[in-house]
């Protein structure tokens, strides 16, 4: 009776742990390569993963040799804000023997005004044509800038929808992540968006002082990514101020949100 009462919190534990374990969700085995061209027809929908905050939506799968991502944001001054401050992408494993913590960072485009319930389809136009490389770090190899489309790769495709939300596709192969040899495809990986803040027109750089929008050339902004998760925009009828001043100042604030996924293998599926 002793002995048991002696083990007993250590299956406790070990059953609490299995547990956990089971409720992290799994990756979508993919069982051919996914093509990298910024659109989402390969995809099921509704997207796995979603945050109210920032109203980034994503889905993920993988085969033997890449992780493929497609992310998505319907709303268009969080996806504008995306675009014009820019964000990043990071893949976090802390498995014995195949740890790893990479980046992908797409940079804010100065030359893009922030202009509230702008144009989607021609702003993802215009940002298409201006980002043609992004910034990798923590990876096996090729760190540094590297254009979207790589031979034998990691590969981004940019796009829109047929409602016209911004698609981002991008295959990371798993080489990149982890030694081929030592792959399991069981890892569990943080996956971690960031999305940065917009610069605040209302702070004068010249004076040093409060101004107006649009007194300095600033860009105009709008009401976006609020933490109440509301879906952006300009102050509706019946919304109070307060919330409309909330959502507008989450506008610059940087934003990130953390889905921990485990990899699959074939066999498992």
């Amino acid at each position: 009776m002793k002995k048991i009462l002696i083990t007993l919190p250590f299956l406790i534990l070990f059953l609490s742990k299995s547990v956990a374990q089971s409720t992290i969700p799994e990756s979508k085995w993919s069982s051919h390569e996914i093509t990298i061209d910024g659109l989402d027809n390969e995809w099921s929908k509704p997207f796995n993963y979603a945050d109210s905050i920032s109203g980034l939506v994503f889905a993920i799968s993988n085969d033997k040799d890449n992780i493929y991502l497609c992310v998505s944001n319907s709303n268009k001054n969080k996806a504008t804000k995306m675009m014009i401050a820019g964000w990043s992408l990071d893949l976090k494993s802390s498995e014995k023997d195949r740890k790893f913590h990479a980046s992908i960072d797409f940079s804010k485009i100065a030359e893009i005004r922030y202009v509230l319930n702008a144009d989607i389809k021609n702003l993802i136009t215009l940002y298409k044509a201006m980002i043609t490389t992004v910034t990798r770090k923590g990876f096996l190899a090729n760190n540094g800038v590297q254009d979207l489309t790589n031979v034998n790769g990691m590969n981004i495709g940019i796009g829109l929808d047929e409602k016209e939300n911004i698609i981002y596709e991008i295959m990371i192969p798993i080489k990149d992540l982890i030694p081929q040899s030592k792959a399991t495809l069981t890892e569990l990986v943080n996956v971690e968006f960031r999305v940065n803040a917009l610069e605040n027109p209302y702070e004068s750089r010249d004076f040093g002082s409060r101004s107006e929008p649009n007194s300095m050339g600033k860009s105009r902004i709008g009401a976006g990514a609020g933490r109440s998760g509301g879906s952006g925009g300009g102050q509706r009828p019946g919304e109070s101020s307060s919330n409309a001043n909330a959502a507008m100042s989450a506008l610059y604030e940087k934003q990130s949100f953390t889905q921990k996924i485990k990899l699959v293998d074939k066999e498992s599926k």
